[in-house]
This record gives structure tokens, C-alpha cells and sequence, in this order.
């Protein structure tokens, strides 16, 4: 069962649309729809809406949507801290 969007905030956008203009590789940490935390490097090709949701599209062909995103080229997202994935061994 899907979950209900959550919009981000405006700022983590600009930031994702940076991101988008610098054509480099990021790393992204992301749950899936399962809510497995998920890892991949890719290049964000653009932001996209399916039934009004809108999703980070890869060069991959991958699909994201935004407010499943934890953390984008060492940024958090909002809600998250840095410090929320990081090991503690």
C-alpha cells in the first residue's frame, strides 16, 4: 500500500534543482516503496509529477519520489540528520 505524499520543503527543492542544473554524479539514499533503505550514484536528469506526486527522475531510468528521499550528495532531507545513518561502531 502506497503511502500519502508528504511535500518537502521549497529550500530541499532548490537544492534538488541544483543538483539537476551540475549534471554530476550524487549519492542518494532513499526508501523504496517496501521502505527498504536504498542506496545508488546516478545523475538526477529531472523532477517529474505522476497523479500529481513528484519524482526525481534518473539518468538510470530510476524513479524517486521526493519525499522518500533521506539524504542527496551528503544533504539531509528534511526530518532526517545527518547523523541518522551513520555508524556508530
Amino acid at each position: 500500500m502506497e503511502t500519502p505524499y508528504q511535500p518537502i520543503t521549497s529550500e530541499f527543492r532548490q537544492q534538488i534543482d541544483a543538483l539537476i542544473e551540475r549534471k554530476k554524479y550524487v549519492g542518494i539514499l532513499y526508501f523504496s516503496p517496501l521502505h527498504e533503505l536504498l542506496s545508488t550514484t546516478s545523475i538526477i536528469k529531472e523532477i517529474s509529477e505522476l497523479k500529481g506526486v513528484p519524482f526525481m527522475r534518473l539518468v538510470t531510468g530510476e524513479e524517486i519520489r521526493l519525499d522518500q528521499v533521506v539524504n542527496i550528495d551528503g544533504i539531509p532531507a528534511p526530518g532526517y540528520d545527518i547523523e541518522d545513518f551513520t555508524c556508530d561502531c
